[in-house]
């Protein structure tokens, strides 16, 4: 199993990198950062990097820095600052060509926005204050409530025609609508690759789309699917259904006596199926146009 030894900052430790907090890595990631890693030592060694007393770091920069060797963090001469990391972030957005969703602009990224990102959507899912103060590394549950200004975009009460006007603002879908299997990634893998909807008042199994995925999942399909970029819609499939079958499964849940957090994932589920009713109807608008 990969593990990342992540630096704790703003906890007014003593001497720069002397607690860090360690996160488990999936293997998907694991690999790709263990690859980099390698390729970074080898080009240590061919530069002799590693017997200039440079330590090893995850991103690298081109050459050792100048005041690193004059201020005396000689060891740390190949790491980046701030500005080069954010740097390297726009970099990968513009060779991405990643475009927002909101504006149809050029995603403007900073380290900042992830994090505000990946907080925000933790708790939005159901994550707990404290959970998510783990996971940002805060040190209690207070600065993590900066983030839970987020409920403005859910309603307390959804149904299918709220969920159809508020679509469009929530972005919850981030995979990509295809007419056909043909046109997906992995779609030449047939049933391997399919994403079920257990339809049943028919007594009926009907594929809605596709995985793009090419590595495990384990999430629970297809109510995860409509959420994950990996996610393929078929153009045919009866996404209506799936639609209505999740907004009768909130009120279920709330009937129930569902947590809060429990109800905000299935609102999120149900704005990301609705999102695809959406692009389905004007894609086959434009088309009969």
């Amino acid at each position: 199993m990969h593990q990342l030894r992540v630096p704790r900052i703003k906890k007014r430790h003593a001497r720069y990198r002397t607690a860090f907090k360690v996160r488990k890595l999936n293997p998907e990631i694991g690999q790709k950062l263990a690859a980099l890693v390698a390729t970074n030592a080898e080009r240590c060694a061919r530069e002799g990097w590693a017997e200039a007393g440079f330590a090893l770091p995850v991103f690298m920069r081109a050459s050792p820095n100048p005041s690193a060797l004059t201020a005396g963090n000689r060891s740390y001469a190949l790491h980046m600052d701030t500005n080069e990391f954010r740097a390297l972030i726009s970099l990968a957005v513009r060779k991405l060509d990643v475009m927002s969703p909101r504006t149809g602009k050029r995603l403007e990224a900073v380290p900042r926005r992830f994090r505000y990102t990946f907080i925000t959507r933790f708790l939005r899912e159901g994550g707990s204050l404290k959970a998510a103060a783990e996971a940002a590394d805060h040190s209690d549950t207070q600065t993590v409530l900066t983030y839970t200004n987020l409920r403005g975009d859910l309603v307390g009460r959804l149904d299918e025609a709220m969920a159809m006007e508020m679509a469009p603002r929530a972005m919850a879908f981030l995979g990509m609508i295809v007419r056909s299997e043909g046109e997906a990634v992995r779609g030449e893998a047939g049933s391997a690759s399919r994403v079920y909807h257990h339809a049943r008042e028919r007594g009926a199994i009907e594929p809605l789309g596709t995985c793009g995925s090419f590595a495990f999942c384990g999430l629970t399909a297809p109510t995860a699917c409509y959420e994950c970029v990996r996610f393929q819609p078929w153009l045919d499939a009866p996404h209506e259904e799936v639609l209505r079958t999740y907004v009768t499964r909130r009120q279920e849940m709330m009937d129930r006596g569902a947590t809060e957090g429990q109800v905000r994932t299935m609102d999120r589920t149900i704005l990301a199926v609705a999102a695809v009713v959406r692009q389905v109807a004007e894609l086959t608008q434009g088309d009969a146009a």
